[in-house]
């Protein structure tokens, strides 16, 4: 009797001592895969930083193009705009000074005056359309910017929930049964695994909560048997 215990004593400590080395192995897995998760997630916040940098430089450098464009459409407008009022001055101005010359001039005067008008005309139509197009540029480029700044805080929400999933997962999973299959899920699904890796994943955590239960049933049994 004494020798079979002793021979279920060994195989358990057996069990315990091959149960530890598994789940040493599980935990080296589980920091080289932290590891690499920790190195990817950096490579992208360095790459939306670089995305972001660049599209603030390239918004940046549109903008003061942008600007100085709209600056020298005005100056044009206010040139053409101050050509077309000496225009009227000084039709306005012949036409006070001598009227018998205004009435025979009258004819050619308006239609070259309306013609002038005409191209002046034409031409603000055409700034205006120009100053149009550079807000709608403007306000595109702002929604860029907006875009890649809820990229950046939604990624810093993911690895923020992905790290507090981890921490539980590797510090309490001795204590939390079959609920360490659901974390080893949600890390899964978080990490991007594709289907073979999460299937690979689960299967294990399935069969380490099942061993480690059944491990746990068997001492307990044997412990009841032996006190009979």
């Amino acid at each position: 009797m004494k020798q079979l215990a002793s021979f279920q004593l060994t195989a358990n400590i057996n069990n315990i001592e091959r149960r530890m080395l598994e789940l040493e192995a599980d935990n080296r897995v589980l920091n080289d895969r932290h590891r690499d998760m920790e190195e990817l997630y950096e490579r992208d916040r360095e790459e939306l930083r670089n995305r972001t940098k660049l599209t603030e430089e390239l918004r940046e450098k549109v903008l003061n193009e942008l600007q100085k464009e709209v600056k020298q459409l005005y100056m044009e407008l206010n040139e053409k705009t101050e050509a077309l009022d000496k225009m009227r001055d000084y039709l306005a101005e012949k036409e006070m000074s001598n009227c018998s010359v205004a009435e025979q001039m009258k004819s050619s005067a308006l239609e070259e005056s309306s013609q002038k008008d005409y191209m002046y005309e034409e031409e603000l139509e055409s700034m205006r359309k120009k100053l149009s197009d550079c807000h709608r540029e403007i306000d595109g480029l702002r929604e860029i910017n907006n875009r890649l700044e809820r990229d950046l805080d939604f990624q810093k929400g993911q690895s923020s929930y992905l790290k507090n999933v981890l921490y539980r997962y590797m510090s309490e999973r001795e204590i939390l049964g079959k609920e360490t299959v659901t974390l080893a899920r949600v890390i899964g699904t978080v990490a991007k695994f594709s289907n073979a890796e999460m299937e690979a994943v689960l299967a294990r955590e399935e069969s380490r909560v099942a061993g480690w239960v059944g491990g746990a049933v068997s001492q307990v049994s044997h412990a009841f048997t032996s006190h009979r």
